[in-house]
């Protein structure tokens, strides 16, 4: 089982976990030609930004 993350402005997915996992919060690691940066945000979370091949 594989688990991925991704938005609709994206694609089916930007990250895969192709390896074992327990914590849920996991998203994995970016896909080839993606670039995945986490922000911290003012509610002491992070907003993920996704950037692909243009």
């Amino acid at each position: 089982m594989t688990g991925s993350w991704s938005t609709t402005e994206t694609s089916p997915a930007s990250t895969s976990a192709h390896y074992p996992f327990t914590d849920p919060r996991c998203i994995g690691v970016p896909l080839p030609g993606v670039t995945v940066k986490l922000v911290p945000t003012e509610r002491d979370t992070f907003e993920i930004r996704v950037r692909g091949r243009t």
